[in-house]
């Protein structure tokens, strides 16, 4: 977010916050990061999906032969 100041405040010579964003810069990063980590969150959803495909949670086998 730092890269979308325009205009740095000053204070007894120290560099402050800053006084002015630029809003279309800072509109890409507010969009851009949150896509990004759904994507990331996505593709890791289906790397569980498809190790977990097989994967038995109650045993059913057992379970419908006891009965």
């Amino acid at each position: 977010m730092d890269e979308t100041c325009q205009i740095w405040g000053e204070k007894c010579g120290q560099v402050t916050n800053c006084l002015v964003y630029d809003t279309d810069k800072m509109r890409h990063y507010t969009v851009i990061f949150p896509i990004l980590c759904i994507t990331i969150s996505l593709i890791f959803d289906f790397i569980v999906w498809y190790f977990v495909k097989d994967l038995e949670i109650f045993d059913r086998k057992e379970n419908a032969q006891t009965q």
